[in-house]
Parts: structure tokens; sequence; C-alpha cells
């Protein structure tokens, strides 16, 4: 019996799988110096903590994190675009705010005000 080659179809990229995880992102959003943004500014924040990852890559996990955010209510789009420019071409990218939230609510502190305490 001849010996046949089996063959195998092996799917592989060239750079490794980059997890940015929506804590992350959530952190990067509020040390941002301003209230508006775009996934890729997220993305060369988060850069800092992931060196040598590929800039693209960490936009899809930003954008991945921020949709979590935006339903959450920590973020939300405007109506602003930024142009930007791409190998491929120009392309326009969606502006973002943060969303302040407020804390916990402090029972014992509004006891003290409204009773008296």
């Amino acid at each position: 019996m001849e010996q046949s080659l089996l063959i195998r179809r092996v799917v592989s990229a060239d750079r490794g799988p980059v997890r940015v995880t929506t804590a992350e992102v959530h952190d990067c959003i509020l040390s941002l110096p301003t209230d508006t943004f775009t996934t890729h500014e997220l993305a060369e924040v988060v850069q800092a903590a992931h060196p040598g990852k590929d800039l693209s890559q960490l936009e899809y996990g930003c954008r991945q994190s921020l949709v979590w955010l935006i339903r959450r209510g920590h973020a939300r789009p405007t109506d602003a675009t930024v142009k930007r420019q791409a190998p491929t071409g120009p392309y326009w990218a969606t502006v973002y705010e943060r969303v302040w939230k407020g804390g916990g609510v402090d029972c014992a502190l509004l006891n003290r005000i409204f009773m008296g305490c």
C-alpha cells in the first residue's frame, strides 16, 4: 500500500492574538486628557501596556470593548467625525465622548444631612 500524504490545512496568522480587556479600555478613557476620543487614540494609549503589538489589532480590541461600554452608558458616539489616512486610503472615524457616572450612594451621609443625626 502506498503512503499518501495527509493534507492538512493550517491557518495561522503572522501575529498572535491580542487581548484587550474592557477594564483596560475604560481606564484609558478615564485617563485621557479630553472628553472626546477615537478608537485610534485609545489604541495608542493601550499600546503602552502591550509593547510590540500591532496598533490595528489593538484598535480592533478597543472597538469591541467600546461597544460594551456604550451599551452600559460609560461612553457615547458624537455627531463629529475625524478624517484619518490608512494605507488603503482615507476614511472617516467616529468621535466618542466619555460619560461621567456618579459614584455609589452614601446612605450614612444622607441620613446625617436629612435626619440631623
